[in-house]
């Protein structure tokens, strides 16, 4: 990630070996996670339309699966980018 300032591969990737040498929450709070997250509330692209029509084909694909109790559409959201804009992590 660039804002560690790891080595990285070939296709601008952080090598693993890097990545596996600090905590997850360390990297998920990261400002580049931060900006992801913030272009997927903003739907940039419509990002969230397009995981919305991907889970439209696992709720029709598993529907009548009597194994399937529920769907995490989403794991641990994030606030978005908290780096431009502090007030986002505030509960208001």
């Amino acid at each position: 990630m660039k804002s560690f300032g790891w080595p990285e591969d070939e296709n601008g990737n952080p090598l693993l070996s890097e990545c596996s040498k600090v905590s997850f929450i360390l990297l998920y709070t990261s400002p580049e996670v931060a900006s992801a997250f913030g272009l997927f509330w903003d739907n940039h692209e419509g990002i969230q339309d397009k995981m919305m029509e991907f889970w439209k084909v696992v709720a029709r694909r598993f529907k009548d699966n009597p194994t399937v109790a529920g769907y995490d559409v989403m794991n641990e959201p994030w606030v978005a980018n908290l780096f431009h804009d502090s007030m986002l992590f505030l509960d208001t």
